[in-house]
């Protein structure tokens, strides 16, 4: 019997020995799966900010470029009122050559500091 003992001793130990193991793979399997989706997660909520912040600099450059438009056509339409409508060659020459005018840099780039005023 003591063979038999030894045998049936040897059988329960391993298969607490593989309960143990899997065990601990299963659980290497979640806490690779967990750190897999915090991954995940983490440059997913990076991508949102990075989204947002190009959104919010694509929404400043067109309103600026929006009240640039708008102080031009202001500029235009206060020249309009000074020359009057009746003399068409002169606002097309003005408009032409503001037109032809190359573009000036900005006066105000991103921390407000003024560029090129002179």
């Amino acid at each position: 019997m003591s063979q038999h003992e030894s045998l049936l001793s040897e059988e329960g130990a391993k298969r607490r020995l593989f309960g143990i193991y899997t065990l601990l793979a299963v659980f290497c399997v979640v806490l690779f799966v967990a750190s897999f989706s915090f991954v995940i997660w983490l440059n997913i909520q990076t991508a949102k900010e990075d989204f947002n912040r190009y959104s919010n600099q694509v929404h400043q450059s067109l309103s600026q470029s929006f009240i640039i438009n708008e102080t031009i056509l202001d500029g235009f339409a206060a020249y309009l009122a000074g020359v009057g409508v009746s003399d068409p060659k002169r606002a097309r020459f003005y408009a032409r050559s503001m037109m032809d005018r190359p573009l000036q840099p900005p006066v105000y780039v991103s921390g407000g500091t003024a560029s090129e005023c002179s």
